[in-house]
């Protein structure tokens, strides 16, 4: 029995077809190969296992039982303005961020820039948006969040750096609720990306996690070490560096304290 309500995702969200798998690779791969053959959009991918989670560049996204993991196809929002796309990793992580608030017993999730979400300094959720090859008019956003697992069997670097909902808060949390609310707000604030832009450039800045901290930033083959002084109003990252300031609109943060 699958541990989701999938007839209520479908009442209470405006997505119109969902991909359902008990185990699946990877629910981006699934949902771009599903992009090029399938235009009924907004479409979710979800599995109750993901065995291959991808996360930016080389990384793995590592999932155990108790983990959500979806990929949700969206017609893509911004053709008609490319600057926007650097915010979108942005806007998606703040959705999530708004819907993971209820549980999270008094700690403030926070944006790690560009598509992280932190609670009580550790990861909870990870973000991967890409644009299928086969159809550039789609976008594929990919979450992982750590609802009821934990880290017992993981890779000992997470021992330490990742949290879950259920870690938090004292309590299984029940993942259909949190499906469904992260997807409300994320196909909301898609709908008229650019209004949301506007308005939640100033919550990104309020819930950056970086914001204050030391940070090295890999770019390519360069690094750019420095503190960090917030996020500009087009999604870049502001690090203050002792040649002056960065903008990055990409990178991976290797490091920060």
């Amino acid at each position: 029995m699958a541990k989701f309500d999938l007839d209520r995702v479908a009442r209470e969200t405006s997505i119109r077809e969902i991909d359902y798998h008990e185990t699946l690779g990877s629910t981006n791969d699934r949902a771009q190969r599903l992009a090029k053959e399938n235009r009924n959009w907004p479409l979710l991918v979800i599995t109750e296992q993901q065995v291959a989670g991808r996360g930016r560049g080389a990384n793995r996204w590592w999932s155990s039982d108790g983990a959500l993991t979806f990929s949700v196809i969206v017609p893509t929002p911004t053709t008609a303005d490319p600057k926007l796309l650097p915010q979108l990793s942005l806007l998606t992580a703040l959705a999530v961020r708004n819907a993971l608030h209820a549980y999270t017993a008094g700690h403030a999730p926070a944006v790690k820039w560009p598509n992280d979400v932190f609670i009580a300094g550790r990861k909870a959720c990870g973000i991967l948006i890409e644009r299928p090859g086969d159809a550039p008019e789609a976008l594929v956003i990919g979450i992982g969040v750590n609802v009821n697992n934990d880290f017992s069997e993981s890779p000992e670097p997470l021992h330490h750096k990742a949290t879950s909902l259920r870690m938090i808060s004292g309590q299984a949390v029940e993942p259909t609720e949190v499906l469904i609310g992260i997807l409300q707000r994320l196909l909301e604030t898609l709908e008229c990306c650019e209004l949301a832009a506007s308005r939640l450039r100033e919550d990104w800045n309020q819930h950056c996690f970086l914001s204050g901290r030391n940070v090295t930033i890999a770019r390519g083959q360069d690094q750019i070490v420095g503190r960090c002084q917030g996020i500009r109003d087009d999604g870049a990252l502001i690090i203050a560096t002792t040649n002056g300031q960065e903008f990055l609109h990409a990178g991976v943060v290797v490091a920060y304290d």
